[in-house]
């Protein structure tokens, strides 16, 4: 009796530890799988960050002309892209082997790649920071004289954002430089400061962005009073935090260059995984000169040129 009693509770153990050992099996399979799975998923993740940013960096340096020139949007995936990159002017052979990007990729699979090229969208805001510059060039462009208005809008991206505008005239061969300040707090003003105007104790501070982002500074300019008086270039320059800057278009009264910013999205499909880049190019328009010529700092501790 009690040797069969001995015999069931060795059974007993028995099962026991097979039981604990059969869930612990099953668990580290398991972590294993997921632990695989999450590898596989990584290398996608990253195989699509790479193949969407090599698209933007061969963008990069795009014919800014070229695209303008173009039918907005455009839009291609896979192997319609080598002709969208052609007819922007870029060598298609410069992105990666559509083929191969994806590690495993099979033709059954759900990978695939998107290139989108348009017009940003009014409730696009372009970041710029310190060193940077928005510049809206006005040479050799014709504005049409019964009447073109540039509306500029600035909304801050940090906790303060302070910028200033300067205008610049070429008269005989000389450049001018008006700044556009607020220094008694009200709407901001253009007419004829110079940088003598402007103390830094006041009026850049009451640039000084605090606020719901979502909110901006609109800046009106009348094209045909200041080209016609020799403006060569509005610059928007940030000094201090980042912040974001639109405009409105003014294409239907101004020939000879575009101020519309063009947006590019990339987007990447690896096996499931998706991620997608975007950026910002600014219209043929938007090109001035070097900001190494803007900033200087000077005792009383305020950028000027």
């Amino acid at each position: 009796m009690n040797k069969r009693f001995y015999k069931a509770q060795a059974l007993a153990i028995v099962m026991v530890v097979l039981v604990i050992a059969s869930i612990i099996g099953v668990a580290l399979f398991s972590r294993i799988s997921k632990s695989k799975q999450a590898a596989i998923d990584q290398q996608n993740s990253n195989a699509g960050i790479e193949a969407a940013d090599s698209m933007l960096d061969v963008l990069v340096g795009a014919n800014l002309e070229a695209i303008e020139n173009e039918t907005l949007p455009q839009e291609a995936t896979d192997d319609d892209i080598p002709e969208l990159l052609s007819k922007l002017g870029i060598d298609p052979a410069l992105i990666p082997d559509l083929s191969t990007w994806c590690p495993g990729n099979e033709p059954d699979s759900r990978s695939s790649l998107t290139l989108r090229v348009e017009e940003a969208e009014e409730g696009d805001f372009p970041e710029i920071g310190p060193g940077s510059v928005r510049a809206y060039n006005f040479q050799d462009v014709t504005v049409n004289p019964g009447g073109c208005n540039l509306g500029i809008h600035v909304t801050g991206t940090s906790g303060i954002s302070v910028f200033i505008v300067k205008q610049v005239f070429e008269d005989d061969d000389s450049v001018v430089d008006n700044y556009c300040v607020n220094s008694d707090g009200g709407d901001i003003d253009c007419s004829n400061q110079t940088i003598d105007d402007i103390d830094p104790e006041s009026s850049l501070k009451s640039l000084s962005w605090e606020g719901d982002p979502k909110n901006y500074y609109s800046l009106t300019f009348n094209l045909v009073d200041l080209v016609g008086s020799g403006l060569a270039e509005i610059r928007v320059l940030p000094i201090v935090g980042s912040i974001g800057i639109n405009n409105t278009d003014i294409s239907g009264c101004t020939e000879g260059k575009s101020y519309k910013t063009i947006k590019i999205t990339a987007e990447a499909n690896c096996n499931g995984s998706y991620r997608a880049k975007q950026m910002f190019l600014p219209g043929s328009g938007n090109l001035g000169y070097s900001t190494l010529f803007d900033y200087g700092i000077y005792d009383n501790g305020l950028f000027q040129p």
